[in-house]
């Protein structure tokens, strides 16, 4: 069942949108958040639902924060030029010019 939807995952970003992505970590990844996010609504019990509500949202401490941020920042800085490695010519200004719009 997962690769059926991948496959129509991908076929979506290649044919409808024409996103060039040569190594295809876009796809997969994608994918996998999606795919995570709907197993764990799904599988959660509907007890562990009501007591979130009751409770409030979760917060983090000042140490995650910092290091959510830093790793958010090192993505976006360095990602960019490590999808576009493997391109050449103009598919690497794609490959580039996407990357920087999906994580903007």
């Amino acid at each position: 069942f997962e690769i059926l939807l991948y496959s129509i995952n991908e076929s979506i970003g290649v044919i409808e949108y024409q996103a060039v992505d040569m190594g295809g970590s876009m796809y997969v990844h994608m994918f996998g958040a999606f795919f995570g996010c709907a197993c764990s609504f799904m599988y959660m019990p509907a007890s562990k639902v009501a007591e979130l509500d009751k409770h409030g949202k979760a917060s983090g401490s000042r140490t995650t924060d910092t290091f959510a941020m830093i790793g958010t920042l090192f993505l976006w800085m360095f990602w960019p030029s490590f999808n576009g490695a493997l391109a050449t010519g103009a598919a690497r200004n794609r490959v580039v010019i996407n990357t920087v719009l999906a994580i903007s």
